[in-house]
């Protein structure tokens, strides 16, 4: 597979300019895996009675503590690294 797997050129938002945008392969898999796994979790969910917007809101929830989970996991296995410069372990960039 293409690490990248589409390429956005420069174009204009307002004044400002933008780009290139590069779409990478695993970002992208990984947001067809989200969908799927919620588009399931909502089919089975209507099954044994939750509510869509329950399930929805949960969702949310489970996208942004994966992102702060994963982050905590890579600054303690590589804590060495931040040691001298605490504060660069919050650059997420």
């Amino acid at each position: 597979m293409h690490p990248i797997l589409l390429t956005i050129g420069k174009f204009k938002i307002f004044s400002f300019t933008v780009g290139p945008l590069y779409i990478y392969s695993y970002g992208a898999m990984l947001a067809a895996a989200f969908v799927f796994g919620l588009m399931l979790f909502i089919h089975e969910g209507k099954k044994v009675g939750l509510r869509t917007e329950d399930m929805l809101d949960l969702t949310i929830w489970v996208i942004i503590l994966s992102v702060v989970g994963a982050r905590l996991l890579y600054i303690l296995l590589a804590l060495g690294e931040y040691a001298s410069d605490p504060v660069s372990a919050l650059k997420i960039y």
